[in-house]
Protein backbone atom coordinates (compact mmCIF):
# COMPACT_ATOMS: atom_id res chain seq x y z
CA UNK A 1 0.00 0.00 0.00
CA UNK A 2 1.47 3.21 -0.99
CA UNK A 3 2.07 6.10 1.83
CA UNK A 4 0.25 9.61 0.93
CA UNK A 5 1.55 12.78 1.72
CA UNK A 6 -0.02 14.39 4.87
CA UNK A 7 -2.58 17.24 3.27
CA UNK A 8 -0.92 20.45 2.54
CA UNK A 9 2.61 19.08 2.03
CA UNK A 10 4.41 18.77 -1.62
CA UNK A 11 5.85 15.75 -2.55
CA UNK A 12 9.90 15.46 -3.26
CA UNK A 13 10.98 14.38 -6.34
CA UNK A 14 14.20 12.20 -6.26
CA UNK A 15 17.32 14.46 -6.56
CA UNK A 16 15.84 17.68 -5.34
CA UNK A 17 17.66 19.70 -3.40
CA UNK A 18 15.43 21.69 -0.58
CA UNK A 19 15.20 25.67 -1.51
CA UNK A 20 17.84 27.69 -0.68
CA UNK A 21 16.82 31.02 1.56
CA UNK A 22 18.89 34.49 1.38
CA UNK A 23 20.26 35.40 4.68
CA UNK A 24 18.72 38.73 5.52
CA UNK A 25 20.56 42.09 4.32
CA UNK A 26 19.39 43.87 7.30
CA UNK A 27 21.60 43.70 10.14
CA UNK A 28 19.42 43.06 13.20
CA UNK A 29 19.37 46.06 15.94
CA UNK A 30 21.94 46.03 18.76
CA UNK A 31 20.27 44.46 21.68
CA UNK A 32 19.47 46.73 24.59
CA UNK A 33 22.49 47.97 26.86
CA UNK A 34 20.81 48.70 29.97
CA UNK A 35 21.81 52.42 29.66
CA UNK A 36 18.50 54.60 29.58
CA UNK A 37 20.25 57.63 27.78
CA UNK A 38 20.83 55.24 25.14
CA UNK A 39 16.99 55.03 24.76
CA UNK A 40 16.65 58.23 23.43
CA UNK A 41 13.48 60.52 24.27
CA UNK A 42 10.78 58.19 22.70
CA UNK A 43 12.83 55.05 24.43
CA UNK A 44 12.03 56.95 28.25
CA UNK A 45 8.17 58.01 27.09
CA UNK A 46 7.80 53.90 26.24
CA UNK A 47 9.79 52.94 29.05
CA UNK A 48 7.06 55.42 31.12
CA UNK A 49 4.09 54.27 29.38
CA UNK A 50 5.04 50.60 30.42
CA UNK A 51 5.61 51.49 33.51
CA UNK A 52 2.36 53.19 34.54
CA UNK A 53 0.55 50.51 32.89
CA UNK A 54 2.38 48.04 35.09
CA UNK A 55 1.32 49.95 38.03
CA UNK A 56 -2.11 50.52 37.26
CA UNK A 57 -2.26 46.87 36.28
CA UNK A 58 -1.26 45.99 39.87
CA UNK A 59 -3.45 48.26 41.54
CA UNK A 60 -6.16 46.97 39.71
CA UNK A 61 -5.28 43.53 40.24
CA UNK A 62 -4.92 44.36 45.03
CA UNK A 63 -8.96 45.76 44.33
CA UNK A 64 -9.95 43.17 42.53
CA UNK A 65 -8.50 40.94 44.84
CA UNK A 66 -10.14 43.03 47.85
CA UNK A 67 -13.06 42.92 46.54
CA UNK A 68 -13.30 38.96 46.08
CA UNK A 69 -12.09 38.81 49.70
CA UNK A 70 -15.44 40.84 50.73
CA UNK A 71 -17.75 39.00 48.59
CA UNK A 72 -16.62 35.46 50.11
CA UNK A 73 -16.57 36.74 53.47
CA UNK A 74 -20.16 37.55 53.17
CA UNK A 75 -21.31 34.71 51.65
CA UNK A 76 -19.15 32.51 54.44
CA UNK A 77 -20.93 31.11 57.51
CA UNK A 78 -19.31 31.82 60.89
CA UNK A 79 -17.17 28.83 60.63
CA UNK A 80 -16.03 29.38 57.45
CA UNK A 81 -14.95 32.87 58.75
CA UNK A 82 -13.34 31.05 61.38
CA UNK A 83 -11.27 29.01 59.76
CA UNK A 84 -10.04 32.06 57.10
CA UNK A 85 -8.97 33.75 60.09
CA UNK A 86 -7.06 31.14 61.91
CA UNK A 87 -5.04 30.51 57.71
CA UNK A 88 -4.55 33.54 57.95
CA UNK A 89 -2.76 34.05 61.24
CA UNK A 90 -1.20 31.31 60.52
CA UNK A 91 0.75 31.99 57.49
CA UNK A 92 1.54 35.02 59.35
CA UNK A 93 3.12 33.23 62.29
CA UNK A 94 5.10 31.66 59.52
CA UNK A 95 6.16 34.09 57.50
CA UNK A 96 7.23 36.18 60.48
CA UNK A 97 8.67 32.96 61.60
CA UNK A 98 10.79 32.67 58.42
CA UNK A 99 12.00 36.31 58.21
CA UNK A 100 13.03 36.17 62.29
CA UNK A 101 15.06 33.77 60.70
CA UNK A 102 16.28 35.18 57.49
CA UNK A 103 16.24 38.13 59.00
CA UNK A 104 19.17 36.38 61.84
CA UNK A 105 21.31 34.62 58.78
CA UNK A 106 21.56 37.52 56.86
CA UNK A 107 23.25 39.37 60.13
CA UNK A 108 25.44 36.85 60.94
CA UNK A 109 26.55 36.67 57.79
CA UNK A 110 27.44 40.20 57.11
CA UNK A 111 28.77 40.21 61.02
CA UNK A 112 31.33 37.70 59.60
CA UNK A 113 31.81 39.64 56.44
CA UNK A 114 32.90 42.22 58.37
CA UNK A 115 35.58 40.62 60.61
CA UNK A 116 33.43 40.03 64.53
CA UNK A 117 35.34 38.02 66.44
CA UNK A 118 33.71 34.42 66.04
CA UNK A 119 33.67 33.70 69.49
CA UNK A 120 31.39 36.33 70.08
CA UNK A 121 29.09 35.84 66.77
CA UNK A 122 26.34 34.33 68.77
CA UNK A 123 26.43 37.18 70.61
CA UNK A 124 26.64 40.22 68.27
CA UNK A 125 23.20 39.38 66.31
CA UNK A 126 21.39 40.48 69.60
CA UNK A 127 22.44 44.18 69.07
CA UNK A 128 19.50 47.09 69.12
CA UNK A 129 21.00 47.38 65.67
CA UNK A 130 19.49 44.12 64.32
CA UNK A 131 16.53 43.83 66.07
CA UNK A 132 14.46 46.55 64.20
CA UNK A 133 15.60 44.89 60.61
CA UNK A 134 12.65 44.51 58.12
CA UNK A 135 12.71 41.50 55.90
CA UNK A 136 11.15 42.47 52.44
CA UNK A 137 9.16 40.65 50.00
CA UNK A 138 12.27 39.63 48.23
CA UNK A 139 13.84 37.99 51.51
CA UNK A 140 16.64 41.02 51.71
CA UNK A 141 16.80 42.54 54.81
CA UNK A 142 16.32 46.73 54.41
CA UNK A 143 19.36 48.74 56.33
CA UNK A 144 21.48 46.08 56.69
CA UNK A 145 24.82 47.83 55.80
CA UNK A 146 24.04 51.03 57.93
CA UNK A 147 22.78 48.47 60.79
CA UNK A 148 26.44 46.28 60.53
CA UNK A 149 28.66 49.81 60.40
CA UNK A 150 26.80 51.59 63.23
CA UNK A 151 27.05 48.50 65.46
CA UNK A 152 30.83 48.14 63.99
CA UNK A 153 31.52 51.94 65.35
CA UNK A 154 29.57 51.26 68.72
CA UNK A 155 31.74 47.83 69.46
CA UNK A 156 34.98 48.29 68.08
CA UNK A 157 36.47 45.83 70.03
CA UNK A 158 34.47 42.63 68.56
CA UNK A 159 35.37 43.61 65.76
CA UNK A 160 39.40 42.96 66.22
CA UNK A 161 41.04 40.57 65.00
CA UNK A 162 43.23 38.10 67.45
CA UNK A 163 45.03 34.63 66.40
CA UNK A 164 43.24 32.52 64.43
CA UNK A 165 42.45 28.76 65.59
CA UNK A 166 45.00 26.28 63.69
CA UNK A 167 43.27 22.89 63.59
CA UNK A 168 46.65 21.17 62.32
CA UNK A 169 44.65 20.25 59.15
CA UNK A 170 47.45 22.20 56.93
CA UNK A 171 46.44 22.93 53.63
CA UNK A 172 43.88 20.80 51.52
CA UNK A 173 44.97 17.56 50.09
CA UNK A 174 47.36 17.02 52.46
CA UNK A 175 47.94 15.19 56.15
CA UNK A 176 48.53 16.86 58.97
CA UNK A 177 52.42 16.50 59.90
CA UNK A 178 51.78 16.91 63.96
CA UNK A 179 48.81 14.32 64.55
CA UNK A 180 48.98 10.48 63.54
CA UNK A 181 47.29 9.14 60.74
CA UNK A 182 43.85 7.20 61.16
CA UNK A 183 46.27 3.80 60.71
CA UNK A 184 48.54 4.41 62.99
CA UNK A 185 46.15 4.98 65.31
CA UNK A 186 44.30 1.62 64.90
CA UNK A 187 47.83 0.00 64.68
CA UNK A 188 48.22 1.51 68.31
CA UNK A 189 44.55 -0.07 68.81
CA UNK A 190 45.45 -3.08 67.88
CA UNK A 191 48.60 -4.11 68.67
CA UNK A 192 49.25 -6.60 70.98
CA UNK A 193 51.03 -6.17 74.29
Amino acid sequence: MAETPPAGATPVEAGATPAQTAAPTNAAPEPATGDPEALGDAGKRALDLMKSERDAAVKAAKAAEKERDELKSRTQTDQEKAVDAARKEGATEALTRANERIRRSEVRAALTAAGVNPALLDLAPRGDEFSALKVDDDGEVEGLTAAVEAFKTKMPDLFKSGPRPDFGGGPRGTTPTSAPSMNELIRAATRPG
